[in-house]
């Protein structure tokens, strides 16, 4: 059974914020870009398959995901590689 996610409707993305999370700004900006980034393409491969799809499935994020590449600044990579290990979250 697949997962099907609905599309947003016009406007949608301009109405909401993402949850400030503790990181600077500009690394804050960087991750919100790739999301929405990917967000977009895996919208756009589903509108692709059928113009007139009104969701947006697993398949195409994860199509989305060979076609948007990573902008994450290594430092911050490495902050979330230190904070996995020491929560224990790698053990999940």
């Amino acid at each position: 059974m697949s997962t099907a996610i609905p599309l947003p409707a016009a406007g949608y993305w301009q109405q909401r914020r993402a949850p400030e999370v503790g990181v600077s700004s500009n690394s804050q900006a960087s991750v919100k870009s790739q999301i929405i980034a990917l967000c977009r393409e895996a919208a756009l491969l589903a509108l692709e398959e059928d113009i007139k799809a009104k969701c947006t499935r697993k398949k195409h994020f994860t199509q989305a995901l060979s076609t948007v590449t990573p902008r994450i600044p290594q430092s911050l990579r490495r902050f979330y590689e230190d904070y996995q290990e020491k929560s224990g979250l790698h053990t999940l």
